[in-house]
């Protein structure tokens, strides 16, 4: 049995939920952080992406949005 070559494969599909939820990872903190000077839009927007690339060689990459989030929020929350 073979699968289509247009199919997506299940890294792909893990790939795109995990990009979803950091999106709306983004979005939450952006918002928990709008009364605040700092940090401001870019800064959490950057952090996050920073956050990402530094666990991207994670071989479990299921948790990533959780770890990132607390690692963030503990960033902010000094």
């Amino acid at each position: 049995m073979s699968t289509r070559p247009d199919a997506p494969n299940l890294e792909t599909l893990e790939t795109r939920q995990i990009d979803q939820q950091l999106r709306e990872l983004e979005d939450r903190l952006v918002a928990r952080y709008a009364n605040h000077a700092v940090p401001t839009e870019e800064v959490v927007r950057r952090t996050v992406a920073e956050l990402r690339d530094r666990y991207s060689i994670a071989r479990v990459r299921s948790f990533l949005p959780i770890i990132i989030e607390r690692a963030a929020r503990a960033k902010f929350d000094q």
